[in-house]
């Protein structure tokens, strides 16, 4: 019974989570979400709310077809997986038998690598927006294919670290394309979705298709409701569209599997590893499973969760495995619908959270501190992995912490001689650990069981005028056909490209300057042996070694 709810809710539940939804009661005018829930095996919500298409003032329904952005890997590694299981390749292959096309990178690139993520691939969506493309322009799978080829190395040897990457995901419909003779859209149509019922799901591979009772994308600019166009075909990494109808289906398979074995789904909800057996943990996140969704627990319940954001699109999962809940929102309305999804689980779950929503920092034990032991780690510190700056600073005896380009600061609270817990809502413990090394001072960062992100103090390079127009001139990266004009103004430096009016440079220290664009990150300037620059390094998290050669000065 899964084209509505199940009646196995009562109405005072119902009531409930139409309550969780009451914003688009009685609107025609508004985009909108559909929402799903699993309890125990058996789909007991399923409801649109509010419009798919405002002009046709068409109601979103169970069956409203949403691009499901980032959400869309977990298809493709499945799809790698039941090739795995049908005996047709390896996750030890290496890459390039599929597709020879890829460069001799000195390392052998596995199948594995680009499943876990430590493939050392840039990213290609980095990549486009450095290379100047808009976000509007009609992109395809050959285009992201040859912007991945058309890069020589790899950002470190594949299998001994984890960085986040979309390109991995292009690869991987390209192997299923290879293995098959079909596309990864007609292979997951045939072998996945025809199987499951899964009627209104697709891969999009081609942007000039049209697609039946499907939501229109929207954003809100100035207070006026505006298309949100999607322009491009690529899939792998993205592009699946689906109904929550569909997608209960789906997440019911992983509860009685009628695609694929139990140990096909017992990998897919397995964390991710490298070549030493090591995971990873997001600080965000959490840690990544072979199904491209996360573990992070939930005021101390275990949950795996998902999400994905794509022009108009948002779309969220939230899995509660010893409770048997799956709650899930797919929306057309341009925000995070997460908490709506949250919100219903929370419903159903009741009062099993053994924690708090939010950390009660009065019950923290803290240590004295004087003011000179505090200033002692007060300075700027830079994480050149993740291109990130931040400052800590003291204010009315309390230790403050601020990311440099956002307005938020934090009170630091003193829990050991050299540990501070951070002051922010959420149930997950951020804590910033200083550590001196020899004349240096090194601030770890950890949330809850992350990784550690590991910051440097530096001492800012105040470069002066005259130095800051030893950096400008004309940039030219080969692979990407790209150029950069920096310039200089009050700031620092500045350019420009099609897909971004204006970036500003800020100095961080020596020949190292922070951008305004998250995928430039840093770039590094280098000098030859006369000193003079002779080109500059993009690092960023996406993206790092992207060298641009200076081909020419300012006049």
């Amino acid at each position: 019974m899964i084209a509505g709810a199940s009646p196995s809710l009562d109405n005072e539940a119902i009531s409930k989570f139409n309550y969780i939804f009451s914003e688009w009661e009685n609107t025609s005018d508004k985009p909108g979400v559909a929402a799903g829930l699993i309890k125990n095996g058996k789909v007991v919500f399923l409801k649109g709310f509010g419009t798919a298409d405002v002009t046709h003032q068409s109601p979103v329904t169970v069956n409203t077809k949403f691009q499901i952005g980032a959400m869309s890997k977990q298809f493709t590694a499945f799809a790698i997986l039941l090739l795995e299981e049908q005996g047709k390749l390896s996750l030890s292959d290496d890459v390039r038998k599929y597709i020879p096309q890829l460069p001799e990178y000195g390392y052998s690139l596995t199948i594995k690598h680009l499943l876990s993520q430590s493939s050392g691939l840039s990213d290609f969506l980095a990549l486009k927006e450095i290379a100047g493309w808009r976000g509007k322009d009609i992109f395809t799978q050959q285009d992201a294919l040859n912007l991945i080829s058309q890069q020589k190395y790899l950002e470190y040897i594949p299998g001994t670290k984890f960085s986040q990457t979309s390109s991995g995901f292009i690869l991987l419909a390209e192997v299923v394309k290879q293995v098959t003779g079909q596309s990864l859209a007609n292979f997951s149509k045939e072998h996945i979705f025809a199987p499951l019922g899964m009627s209104s799901t697709l891969f999009y591979d081609d942007h000039e298709m049209i697609i039946p009772d499907m939501a229109v994308s929207y954003h809100i600019e100035k207070n006026v409701l505006k298309n949100n166009h999607i322009s491009y075909s690529i899939i792998g990494s993205t592009n699946l569209y689906t109904s929550v109808s569909d997608l209960s289906r789906w997440y019911l398979n992983f509860e009685q599997p009628r695609v694929g074995s139990k140990e096909l789904i017992r990998k897919m909800t397995s964390p991710v590893t490298l070549n030493d057996d090591q995971t990873t943990y997001n600080p965000t996140a959490g840690r990544l499973l072979y199904g491209q969704q996360f573990q992070h627990a939930e005021r101390g319940v275990p949950k795996i969760w998902t999400y994905g954001l794509e022009g108009g699109f948002a779309s969220n999962i939230f899995i509660f495995p010893q409770q048997g809940v799956t709650s899930f929102v797919l929306g057309n309305n341009n925000r995070y619908n997460g908490s709506l999804a949250m919100n219903m689980a929370v419903e159903i779950l009741g009062d099993v959270f053994p924690q708090p929503s939010n950390i009660d920092f009065r019950n923290l034990k803290t240590v004295k501190q004087t003011n000179q032991q505090l200033q002692t780690f007060i300075g700027d510190y830079w994480d050149d992995e993740h291109a990130a700056a931040l400052s800590i600073y003291l204010q009315n005896d309390t230790l403050r912490f601020k990311s440099t380009g956002n307005a938020e600061k934090y009170s630091l609270l003193p829990i050991a001689e050299s540990t501070y817990q951070m002051m922010l809502n959420g149930d997950d413990r951020v804590l910033v650990k200083f550590q001196k090394q020899g004349g240096s001072m090194k601030l770890v960062y950890t949330s809850g069981e992350s990784d550690e992100y590991v910051y440097k103090r530096y001492k800012p390079s105040n470069y002066p005028p005259v130095v800051i127009s030893s950096f400008t001139g004309i940039f030219y990266n080969k692979a990407l056909n790209s150029t950069y004009i920096l310039s200089q103004n009050s700031k620092g430096l500045f350019t420009s490209n099609k897909s971004q009016p204006i970036i500003n440079f800020t100095s961080i220290q020596k020949q190292t300057f922070l951008s305004t664009s998250r995928n430039l990150g840093s770039i590094r300037f280098a000098w030859d042996k006369d000193h003079n620059v002779r080109g500059f390094y993009v690092n960023s998290e996406r993206v790092r070694g992207l060298f641009f050669e200076k081909v020419q000065k300012l006049k």
